[in-house]
C-alpha cells in the first residue's frame, strides 16, 4: 500500500465493504487499531456476555479463597492474551482482529508451545471468573465458548492459514499442538514466513 494512500488497515473483509465505522478505524495507527479491537473483544467475550451468563443462571455466595483463586486464574490468562496482541503487532505486523490478522507467521513466545495461547488465555480468563463468582453461568459460557471456538478453528482457520503459509504452516503444526501446550519449545524453521493476502480472500 503507497504511502499516499490514508487508510492503513482493511478496506473489506472476505469480499464484503467494511461499514464506514471500521473504515474511520483503519485510518488509526496499527497499535492503536489493536487496542481498540482487544478493548472492544475483551468487553464483550470476558465481560458483558459472561455477565448475562451469570444473571441467567446465578452464582453460590462469594468467598476469600474461591476470588483470589479465581482472580489469579484471570490474570494469567490475561496476561497471555494481551502477550499474545502485543506479539501480533510487533512480530505479526497486523492485529488479533480477523478484519487485519498478521501478515508475518507468528511462532515466538507461547505460540512455540500452542498453536492457539490467545484463545486458551481467554479461557483462563473465563474460567477464573467463573470460579471467583462461583458461577454455573460462566463456567458454562465457557465451555461453550471453547467448544465454538475449537470447530471455528478446524473448519475456516486452519484451512485458510494452511492456504497461506503452505509448507511453513504443515510444518508447524506437526510440531506443535493445537491446546494443550508442550514444555518443550518447537524450533520450526521458518516461521516468520510473510504473506501479503488479507485474511478471508480468495
Amino acid at each position: 500500500m503507497s504511502e499516499s494512500n490514508p487508510i492503513r488497515g482493511p478496506r473489506e473483509w472476505a469480499g464484503f465493504r467494511l461499514p464506514i465505522c471500521l473504515m474511520s478505524v483503519a485510518r488509526l495507527p496499527r497499535r492503536l487499531r489493536a487496542t481498540i479491537y482487544g478493548v472492544t473483544y475483551i468487553a464483550l467475550s470476558m465481560g458483558g456476555l459472561p455477565y448475562l451468563f451469570a444473571r441467567w443462571i446465578g452464582a453460590d455466595p462469594l468467598s476469600a479463597g474461591t476470588m483470589l483463586f479465581g482472580g489469579c486464574l484471570a490474570a494469567a490468562g490475561l496476561a497471555l492474551f494481551l502477550w499474545c496482541v502485543v506479539l501480533f503487532v510487533r512480530d505479526g505486523e497486523g492485529t488479533q482482529s480477523p478484519l487485519e490478522p498478521p501478515r508475518r507467521f507468528v511462532a515466538v513466545g507461547p505460540y512455540r508451545m500452542t498453536r492457539n495461547p490467545m484463545l486458551l488465555g481467554n479461557f483462563l480468563v473465563l474460567l477464573g471468573e467463573a470460579v471467583m463468582f462461583k458461577s454455573p453461568g460462566i463456567l458454562m459460557f465457557a465451555l461453550l465458548f471453547a467448544a465454538g471456538c475449537h470447530a471455528i478453528l478446524v473448519a475456516i482457520e486452519e484451512p485458510a492459514l494452511h492456504r497461506r503459509f503452505g509448507p511453513v504452516y504443515n510444518d508447524y503444526c506437526r510440531q506443535v499442538p493445537r491446546w494443550f501446550p508442550r514444555l518443550s519449545r518447537a524450533g520450526s524453521r521458518g516461521s516468520q514466513g510473510r504473506t501479503d493476502r488479507p485474511f478471508g480472500s480468495t
